[in-house]
């Protein structure tokens, strides 16, 4: 029996993509491990091969469209990188189109992020153990599942003749009415 809470969402290749700065490392690897080790499809560069890729395009991919969350580490360091911000866009053009917290913010500090506004709710890492991060995840995770609509399941008719009784049978997954009507 699988216990993987996550794994039904096909949509996404990732739960999670990490976008962080190398200064950061440290934490960031703490937070990777924990959410690995709760069964989470985490994009976080250590995990990957990289070598050889385009990885304009391919971190476009991942941030814009292959995860269903980002959690972004804010901080001096990452302010200042190229890569980052290229992650950040790529973040923000798919958080434009959707309806929902797709982009977790964490911070390290205070620094200001282009683009990014100050309103937006943050977990504050100063405070913040890398484990209890990576629960905050599955919280966000278990909360996007639970606000998923069910899937339509089809309905379907089929009529046919019993002797000189005609029956519809509606089918609705595992329920089955049939109504005897005389012809």
């Amino acid at each position: 029996m699988n216990n993987d809470p996550f794994q039904s969402d096909t949509r996404y290749t990732y739960d999670v993509a990490l976008s962080l700065a190398n200064e950061d490392r440290p934490y960031v690897d703490q937070v990777a491990a924990a959410l690995r080790n709760k069964n989470l499809r985490v994009f976080y560069d250590e995990y990957e091969l990289l070598w050889g890729k385009d990885l304009y395009p391919h971190l476009t991919q991942i941030y814009q469209h292959q995860a269903r969350f980002i959690v972004m580490f804010i901080s001096r360091h990452y302010a200042q990188k190229l890569w980052t911000n290229h992650e950040r866009q790529a973040a923000q053009a798919r958080g434009f189109t959707e309806s929902y917290e797709y982009i977790l913010p964490a911070r390290f500090d205070d620094t200001a992020i282009e683009g990014f506004p100050p309103s937006v709710a943050y977990v504050d890492l100063r405070k913040t153990s890398p484990g209890e991060l990576a629960d905050l995840v599955v919280r966000k995770l278990l909360e996007a599942k639970l606000r998923q609509p069910e899937p339509q399941r089809p309905h379907s008719t089929v009529t046919f003749n019993i002797g000189s009784q005609t029956s519809d049978q509606l089918i609705n997954a595992n329920t089955v009415t049939i109504d005897q009507r005389k012809a």
